[in-house]
This record gives C-alpha cells, structure tokens and sequence, in this order.
C-alpha cells in the first residue's frame, strides 16, 4: 500500500486545495440526475453555489449528454469523463 502525501491536493489545477482532513477517509460524491439534460446551466450553479455540494471529490450525472457536462465542469473547473 503507498502512503499518501502530508500535503496533497485535490481538485482540477484550477480548483486545487489542501484536503480537509476527513479527506484521508472519506470521500465526498454528489450524485444528480438532471432529467435529460434540462437545465444543466442552472444545476451547475446550485453546485457551485451549495455548500453542501461544491465541495466533491466525484460528482455524478444522470441524463446529461456530452455538452451539457462538459458545461457543467466547465463552470466548476473540473474535469470530467463522458
């Protein structure tokens, strides 16, 4: 098993920060299904925006098409996977 750094980052190179430190253990997933795509500007927005959310270390999609997530990620300086 390799050892993690003391000081790793986490995030895209625009989003990058110091792991809180629950981060050695769990992992924080936001799931959201937004119904064919609908709306994908306003549910990047509520992401960001939501403490609750903006702090992921994945986040899923449901119903999204390639567009809509690249926006979406975009907008949350991420990177994503389609």
């Amino acid at each position: 098993m390799t050892e993690r750094p003391d000081r790793a980052t986490v995030g895209s190179d625009s989003t990058r920060r110091t792991p809180r430190e629950d981060d050695r253990t769990n992992m924080r997933v936001v799931s959201w299904n937004i119904q064919y795509g609908i709306e994908a500007e306003l549910a990047a927005t509520e992401i960001a925006e939501r403490p609750e959310m903006r702090d992921f270390d994945l986040l899923l999609l449901q119903e999204m098409d390639e567009a809509g997530t690249a926006k979406i990620a975009e907008r949350l300086g991420a990177g994503y996977a389609y």
